[in-house]
């Protein structure tokens, strides 16, 4: 998985055995890592959230990433609750048929709908 290889995510993929169950932040969903890219991406395509580049180009001027940017202006407009995690946490833990997760290693990296539910949302 360390070279750049995406891997569909199963359900219960997440979970670790007891001894690698740590807390590790907000972020993290048992041995996965939820990027910045995957939360932006699920806003989006779930959720119809896109932030524009503009609206924070005077934001967390600090922080080079834009996608950590976005996520940061996300929360601080309350766009992604406590319960918009959990749901982003659940989308991962138990993935639908018509939704696919992919990981690079132990990071969630990309998210994207199958052909089906595209056909029928256009």
């Amino acid at each position: 998985m360390r070279n750049n290889t995406l891997a569909l995510v199963l359900k219960n993929d997440w979970v670790t055995s007891p001894l690698d169950h740590t807390y590790n932040g907000k972020y993290t969903l048992g041995q996965f890592h939820l990027t910045d890219t995957f939360i932006v991406e699920y806003m989006k395509l779930i959720h119809g959230i896109e932030i524009p580049d503009s609206w924070i180009s005077s934001c967390f001027t600090n922080i080079s990433d834009t996608n950590t940017r976005k996520v940061m202006y996300m929360e601080g407009c309350g766009m992604l609750s406590k319960d918009t995690m959990n749901e982003i946490r659940n989308a991962v833990k138990f993935p639908t048929d018509d939704v696919k997760i992919y990981r690079n290693g132990k990071k969630i990296v990309k998210i994207k709908f199958m052909e089906d539910h595209n056909e029928t949302t256009n």
